[in-house]
């Protein structure tokens, strides 16, 4: 499976009074909706799928059964979480403290008399009123879901490219120039060229309520691969992988690039020459980087886990050795400054089950292996 697969899813109330503590009448508490987990894990082999939550002690929670159909995603805005059908256009809401279904119904980006086809949905961004964006990588459009889940006007996104398809993989919410604005990665793939990075990528912006665009620019680096990762520790920077060709490990625009929400800026901080490989998923808390890159093979690619330095963008180091094909899927950092925890999920079955490796890292970056967590299914997304 190479990395073109996402491109085509009774308790008493106690109170302490003088007189100590008084035993007041029993009222029925609702219990949690489900136990916290430290990560959010989405699990699929492209057949059956499976989403929930994991932790450090090995007390994993994934249910299975949900319509996620075969090529699912995970995203996660403003405090919401949610698990994507991309081949069937539907979104499911989770609990973001554990990542199991809200009990919602699944919001469809489908509309009465639209284009045949699916729309390939990537990612949501949570708009300020609590409305949804949902970009759009097959048709062209972000789309724009009511609280309620109606379908509100969308934006249109045919003038950013000369096919009419900028391939939109990504969108976040964030402040911009003191406004509330969404941003809208756009990879503007070769369409006539199984989609070739030839063109530069960009990075759109519109008003977080009505859509209306507010500027645009070229990103340093091509084919922002997967979704832009908020960092950890600073709210107002996110991470693209950003690819280039998977036939190459020398794309001069390619490689590990940061984006300045407040200013509008990016920056390719570490091009693929450092990396050995094209880059397909980073994770960034503060001063510490890691990522999952991709070897430059025919239609395998091995994969190797880094780490680099987020602020200087050199010191990449090896994490993980090279796998004999995809085989890392999902990366991220949870945790607190001085307490992160980075986990990195693995394909390959160790008794019919997968392993995703944990690493505690130091204010100095220092990984140290901490012990794998073991879930049901192959991992493809953790956040």
């Amino acid at each position: 499976m190479g990395p073109l697969q996402r491109h085509f899813s009774s308790a008493f109330l106690v109170v302490f009074g003088a007189g100590g503590a008084v035993a007041c009448a029993a009222e029925t508490v609702a219990p949690p909706p489900c136990e916290a987990q430290e990560v959010l894990v989405l699990a699929s082999d492209f057949s059956s799928s499976r989403v929930g939550g994991a932790r450090g002690d090995g007390a994993s929670k994934l249910v299975g059964g949900i319509d996620l159909y075969k090529d699912p995603a995970l995203a996660r805005s403003q405090g919401r979480a949610f698990a994507i059908a991309r081949d069937n256009d539907t979104i499911l809401e989770l609990f973001p403290s554990c990542g199991l279904p809200n009990g919602k119904p699944p919001l469809s980006v489908v509309a009465s008399g639209g284009r045949p086809g699916s729309k390939n949905p990537q990612d949501v961004a949570v708009a300020p009123d609590g409305t949804l964006w949902v970009p759009s990588f097959q048709q062209g459009l972000v789309d724009h879901l009511a609280t309620d889940g109606t379908l509100l006007a969308p934006i249109d996104l045919s003038a950013f490219d000369d096919d009419k398809n900028p391939q939109a993989s990504s969108a976040f919410t964030a402040k911009s120039a003191g406004k509330d604005a969404l941003f809208v990665v756009l990879e503007r793939l070769d369409d006539g060229d199984l989609y070739a990075s030839t063109r530069p990528s960009q990075l759109a912006r519109f008003d977080a309520i009505t859509g209306a665009p507010t500027g645009v620019r070229d990103l340093a680096a091509r084919n922002p691969f997967g979704v832009a990762k908020q960092d950890v520790d600073d709210p107002s920077v996110y991470w693209l992988a950003s690819a280039g060709n998977f036939d190459s490990s020398s794309d001069s625009a390619a490689g590990i690039e940061r984006v300045d929400a407040t200013a509008f800026t990016s920056t390719l901080l570490v091009p693929e020459s450092l990396l050995d490989g094209s880059v397909v998923e980073t994770s960034v808390a503060g001063r510490c980087g890691a990522a999952i890159v991709a070897g430059a093979t025919a239609n395998v690619n091995p994969t190797r886990a880094v780490l680099f330095d987020a602020i200087n963008g050199g010191s990449v180091r090896e994490l993980l050795p090279k796998t004999p094909g995809f085989d890392y899927y999902g990366i991220g950092i949870t945790g607190e400054k001085g307490k992160h925890i980075l986990w990195i999920g693995d394909r390959r079955s160790v008794g019919g089950r997968y392993a995703l490796h944990r690493f505690a890292l130091a204010d100095d970056c220092t990984p140290t292996p901490l012990a794998d967590v073991f879930i049901a299914q192959k991992p493809v997304a953790l956040r």
